[in-house]
């Protein structure tokens, strides 16, 4: 996935809170990124379709390792990468800091000037505070906030869902270090062939903080990419109507989120979210194929089966940049009984990024 690198490794570290067990967790994900610009003065190329299958590994430590220590996984030769993979420990200051990721990142501070991991350059807005308006499912009234100062993590009443999207949000408590696959100067890399073979057992071996296995069953594959079937990307839809967006999801999808986003020429962000009871978004959130199926059945997530979703009309009429994100949760294994646990999780993101469009 080309989420970047840096990113991913802060919020892994800050999925351990100190009470909380080690953790490896790996992650087969597949990515497709579609560019479109729907201002009527795009070239008529027009940017491509960006996709790919990635294999990362992280395992976080709730305690710093003694000086030396190692970390291992081996893996089932059909990854393509060898039968073990040698884990690069990256700490918590070195991710702060930017370094030690290898190519994939130039550094840079990603926790923003008020500890935000997603604060990045604003907009300029007029005198006032923007608003976030929030639709969620076919409510016809947003939830608004006001200000930058928030958290999706306040809005949910469920308290397992609450701690996962602090986990998201930078909010957990840090402690210790991470180890990582892949680290770029290394010569490592993250790619798998698409439709990956993934069964086999995935043991971990430390100097320092135990050992854990997992084993996935026989005929888990990795998720392929969405199918986008409407609307037709090469024009904007109307969106002063609801409009209907058409996908079909990858062979082996156990549930699907859907995003929509956007902001508006004051500065206002814009989102509207499948999930039908609560004003949050699941799309980045790290789930167990038990809390797929936990948020699956209280209606959080859409069945596999799922082929459209409508978004209501007036919602994004005066956004000139959008995203539409479509998130697949597949097949995985864990062994959550271990100390370390160790999770295995497939996930695939379509990704519609708008660059410009007309407004009004």
């Amino acid at each position: 996935m080309r989420t970047p690198l840096l990113a991913l490794l802060v919020l892994a570290l800050c999925a351990l809170a100190a009470d909380q067990p080690a953790e490896v967790r790996i992650s087969i994900e597949t990515y497709t990124g579609q560019f479109v610009d729907w201002s009527g003065q795009a070239e008529e190329d027009g940017p491509g379709v960006d996709e790919s299958t990635d294999l990362t590994v992280v395992f976080a430590t709730p305690e710093n390792p003694p000086e030396g220590a190692t970390a291992s996984l081996a893996v089932p030769a059909s990854l393509g990468h060898g039968a073990v993979l040698p884990l690069t420990v990256i700490s918590v200051e070195d991710a702060e800091d930017g370094e030690g990721i290898g190519d994939d990142f130039e550094g840079g501070d990603v926790a923003g000037e008020d500890g935000d991991p997603w604060v990045e350059d604003v907009v300029d807005v007029p005198e006032g505070m923007p608003e976030m308006r929030i639709y969620y499912g076919q409510a016809a009234e947003p939830h608004v906030i006001q200000g930058f100062e928030w958290r999706m993590s306040e809005l949910t009443g469920d308290p397992q869902l609450k701690n996962l999207l602090e986990i998201l949000e930078g909010e957990s408590n840090v402690q210790g270090n991470a180890y990582w696959w892949p680290d770029y100067e290394a010569g490592q890399t993250t790619n798998v062939a698409p439709d990956v073979q993934m069964a086999g057992e995935y043991a971990l071996t430390t100097s320092f903080a135990g050992n854990a296995k997992v084993t996935v069953p026989a005929g888990v594959r990795a998720l392929g990419p969405f199918e986008w079937l409407a609307p037709a990307l090469n024009e904007p839809p109307d969106w002063g109507q609801p409009v209907t967006l058409r996908w079909r999801a990858p062979a082996g999808t156990r549930a699907v989120a859907v995003m929509v986003s956007g902001q508006t020429q004051e500065g206002d962000d814009v989102l509207w979210t499948s999930v039908r009871g609560e004003p949050v978004t699941m799309n980045g959130v790290e789930l167990t194929t038990d809390q797929v199926d936990t948020y699956l059945a209280g209606g959080w997530l859409l069945p596999a089966d799922t082929t459209s979703v409508t978004v209501p009309g007036g919602i994004f009429t005066d956004c000139g940049t959008m995203s539409i994100t479509l998130t697949a949760w597949g097949p995985g294994a864990q062994n959550l009984e271990s100390t370390p646990r160790a999770i295995v999780q497939t996930r695939s993101y379509f990704n519609i990024h708008v660059v410009a469009q007309g407004v009004g």
